[in-house]
């Protein structure tokens, strides 16, 4: 089960590097797309962290901070091969956090505890530019 790949921790900012890219659904029907990263350096190297952005109104912030971070302003064309060419190879810094183990009190479904992305930065030390239009959606 375990491949040996190393595990990112809470609370560090790990280089990375956008590796996939894939639109997809949650179990409620939510579109998402779905993003691997992998960590460039350190003792993490090579470890993966894999994040959901739910496009809707109220995940918007988060899909914003990522974009923000790669210097674009929308996620574009939401198909495999349009995601996989815009953000593939792309580096950023993620700072994690740890997110508590829960149940879905409707589904009774468990979701573990796990390190998860927190706020995406800018991997080129500048500035995350605030554009005046920061109300546009970026989806």
């Amino acid at each position: 089960m375990s491949e040996n790949r190393p595990e990112v921790k809470a609370g560090r900012t790990y280089l990375c590097t956008i590796d996939s890219v894939l639109p997809g659904q949650s179990k409620s029907g939510t579109n998402k797309v779905t993003f691997s990263f992998i960590v460039d350096a350190g003792d993490a190297k090579d470890a993966v962290i894999r994040e959901d952005f739910y496009l809707t109104t109220k995940s918007q912030w988060k899909v914003k901070a990522l974009l923000d971070a790669l210097g674009m302003k929308k996620l574009g064309d939401r198909d495999a091969a349009s995601l996989f060419n815009n953000f593939s190879g792309k580096q950023l810094l993620i700072r994690t956090k740890e997110e508590a183990g829960r149940v879905d009190e409707e589904t009774g479904t468990e979701y573990p505890a796990r390190v998860r992305a927190s706020s995406f930065q800018s991997a080129t030390s500048s500035p995350v530019n605030s554009t005046p239009d920061s109300d546009e959606t970026p989806f």
